[in-house]
């Protein structure tokens, strides 16, 4: 009789640390990558809830002569602006207590999983069209608009 060897096909550990090593190389690119993908596809929430909010704004005053105080005030479509959230719960809305009812501020505060956005933690509307945006030191922010 004679004896054959056989051989068995396997991953090694060195080839096994080696595939480990390279996933979390890439992960640690990629995550970074995603979370700051993430964070500027939710301001857009922010963005448009005050664009509308702004247009019935400019609804109100037509009809009354005056800016609305409050958000409930306002004929808005989805419930949860007039309780003072975006749709998705990632901006807090508010209207700035102005010393007339000829003008506004309408504002978008970053909360829940959005405060870890740095860049760009609140925007801001007013009834000239100005707009603007401040970081999580509250310093103005370029380039979130």
């Amino acid at each position: 009789m004679r004896a054959e060897s056989v051989r068995l096909s396997g991953l090694t550990l060195l080839e096994l640390v080696l595939v480990l090593a390279i996933s979390a190389i890439l992960l640690s690119i990629a995550y970074p990558v995603y979370t700051d993908y993430v964070q500027r596809v939710r301001r857009v929430e922010a963005i448009t809830a005050l664009q509308v909010i702004a247009l019935a704004q400019e609804r109100f005053y037509t009809l009354q002569s005056q800016y609305a105080t409050q958000l409930t005030d306002l004929p808005l479509d989805i419930p949860a602006w007039q309780a003072g959230m975006t749709e998705q719960g990632y901006y807090q809305l508010a209207l700035a207590e102005q010393t007339d009812t000829q003008t506004y501020r309408v504002t978008a505060t970053a909360a829940g999983p959005q405060t870890r956005d740095t860049v760009c933690r609140q925007y801001w509307l007013d009834q000239l069209g100005q707009r603007g945006t401040t970081n999580s030191a509250g310093v103005a922010s370029a380039g979130c608009w």
